[in-house]
């Protein structure tokens, strides 16, 4: 239905320091019929954040990111006439050191603490490097731990087509790793940019929804 984002800060006269306060609402409503099963939601989803930048040295080669959050989903479901709703709200604190002694090379780590009103309190830490030898040639590595709460029905819709009774639970919570490799090289070949990718990523979960 719609969509609004709200971006704003404040920089210090020493340009080290930096305020900004970020956040996004969104409205989805989705109304949908196969044969005789019907399928209805409404999604409130909405974010908030504060994020303080501070320059350790006056070169910017160690800058730090630290802040607070708030997320919330609200989900409402109406499937074949049987209400599911489910509502999260999740506040976190978080912190990123990033490091850049020069502008060839650069190396983040990220640490955040969420408290998530259905699952709990959790740690989710991340990593990301980029070297570039030349400005025709890129190299990034990045891992990080990610998790998320699983829309069974959204996320399985073809299965409403058939008669067949669905049993899930009621919230699936889905945890896992992931961390990958990129190697960008570019060309120019006739007065025109071209870019060659390899990549190579993975993601091992701890906990999956597996659809049978």
């Amino acid at each position: 239905l719609g969509e609004a984002v709200f971006k704003g800060g404040y920089v210090w006269p020493s340009n080290h320091t930096a305020l900004a306060v970020l956040s996004s609402f969104v409205r989805h409503d989705l109304g949908s019929s196969y044969g005789l099963t019907r399928y209805d939601a409404l999604e409130n989803r909405a974010y908030v954040g504060l994020v303080l930048t501070q320059d350790l040295d006056p070169e910017a080669k160690h800058v730090i990111n630290t802040g607070v959050s708030f997320f919330y989903d609200g989900f409402d479901e109406e499937f074949n006439r049987t209400g599911k709703n489910r509502h999260e709200s999740v506040p976190g604190i978080f912190a990123e050191y990033t490091f850049k002694p020069f502008d060839k090379l650069t190396a983040m780590a990220g640490l955040r603490w969420d408290d998530h009103n259905l699952f709990g309190s959790f740690v989710t830490p991340r990593a990301h490097f980029r070297y570039q030898p030349d400005p025709r040639l890129t190299f990034r590595a990045s891992a990080g731990k990610g998790y998320r709460t699983a829309n069974v029905l959204a996320e399985n819709s073809h299965l409403f087509s058939n008669s067949r009774n669905l049993v899930f639970d009621e919230a699936v919570w889905e945890e896992a790793w992931n961390y990958g490799i990129s190697l960008i090289q570019q060309y120019k070949v006739a007065e025109r940019n071209l870019s060659i990718t390899a990549e190579f990523y993975r993601t091992d979960f701890e906990k999956q929804l597996v659809v049978d």
